[in-house]
């Protein structure tokens, strides 16, 4: 009879993050055989290739901004320069309160949504949920997106998948 102070441990295997790659750009995202060849996308000729975790890469076409941990925007994605009407050499180099605040008016939101993106741009890819925030364009109300938040790669960077609410 085996009873809790009796009973075997089992090794538990612990699952590896599967990570995903896919165009800075227009997200596209590449077969693993030719990843190794290039890093520029082969679809669209314009983004790096970037890997996250497989729960938060962005498909073709989403809207999504790369920030690094000093929360400077890195880059903007096709489909988020069409969602912000702005041209992504626009808002490059720009800090990431100059594209998006959190939709949460209340005070310490700005240092939370901080402290999540530049934490995430410091994290290892871990396989772990992403993050969720609900943003804003930082000159526009009555519009908000959700932003999933995670690590993507190289660099130090945080990626922000956009979705209309």
């Amino acid at each position: 009879m085996s009873t809790p102070n009796h009973a075997f441990l089992r090794a538990v295997e612990v699952h590896a993050p599967e990570p995903r790659t896919f165009c800075g750009y227009c997200g596209a995202r590449p077969a693993p055989a030719s990843v190794s060849e290039t890093r520029v996308c082969a679809d669209c000729g314009l983004g790096l290739l970037l890997t996250t975790d497989a729960g938060l890469a962005p498909a073709p076409h989403d809207a999504f901004v790369v920030v690094d941990a000093g929360l400077s925007v890195r880059a903007l994605s096709r489909g988020a320069e069409t969602l912000f009407q702005l041209a992504e050499i626009a808002v490059v180099d720009q800090a990431l309160d100059q594209l998006l605040v959190p939709a949460d008016t209340a005070d310490g939101a700005r240092g939370r949504l901080h402290a999540l993106v530049s934490g995430a741009a410091r994290a290892p890819l871990s396989g772990a949920d992403p993050e969720v925030e609900i943003v804003r364009p930082a000159r526009a109300f009555g519009v908000r997106y959700r932003a999933l938040v995670g690590r993507c790669e190289p660099g130090r960077a945080a990626l922000l998948v956009l979705a209309e609410l």
